[in-house]
């Protein structure tokens, strides 16, 4: 995405815990805009004013789905 000009920052399993809990604060405080992320992000994640969700590839079933974008738009 950054090479198209869309400044974004990422989660995944190959960053340490205290990488990712900074990345994080940093989209839900607003300071970044775009999140990209593996299913790390798929659970328990409340984020106020996300208002899309994306999906790369789609879940394998349907309770996964829900809980990728369960949240949005609450």
């Amino acid at each position: 995405m950054r090479t198209e000009g869309v400044p974004a920052v990422a989660i995944h399993s190959g960053k340490e815990q205290s990488e990712r809990l900074w990345v994080f604060e940093q989209f839900r405080h607003g300071d970044t805009k775009v999140l990209v992320s593996t299913n790390l992000m798929g659970r328990g994640v409340d984020v106020p004013k996300v208002n899309m969700v994306l999906n790369y590839d789609m879940p394998k079933n349907i309770t996964e789905y829900i809980h990728r974008i369960g949240r949005t738009g609450r």
